[in-house]
């Protein structure tokens, strides 16, 4: 297995980081930086959607699962947005090492 990181700037200059830890699969997710969720404990969910997945999945796929997790749980995002994460975690899958 090996763990990948990326950091990115959203449009409006908070952070979202990603570490995945890649195997056959995303096998976990961690997603940190300075942006705000609502309820915060919803960030688990995301976390949870977005492990397991194929690693050749595109940022649509990815953006999808963290957009349904928002809308299951009427979550709301702030600084960043389903997009940000899907990026800096296709960045993460290509910086595994």
């Amino acid at each position: 297995m090996a763990t990948g990181e990326f950091s990115l700037k959203a449009k409006n200059g908070k952070l979202v980081r990603v570490k995945a830890v890649i195997g056959r699969t995303v096998e976990s997710v961690q997603i940190t930086g300075d942006f705000f969720l609502h309820p915060e404990e919803s960030i688990i969910a995301i976390e949870s959607a977005l492990s397991g997945q194929p690693l050749n999945e595109t940022e649509s796929f990815f953006e999808e699962k963290v957009s349904s997790v928002l809308s299951d749980s009427n979550a709301i995002l702030h600084g960043i947005s389903a997009h940000d994460i899907a990026l800096a975690l296709k960045g993460a899958i290509a910086n595994a090492r």
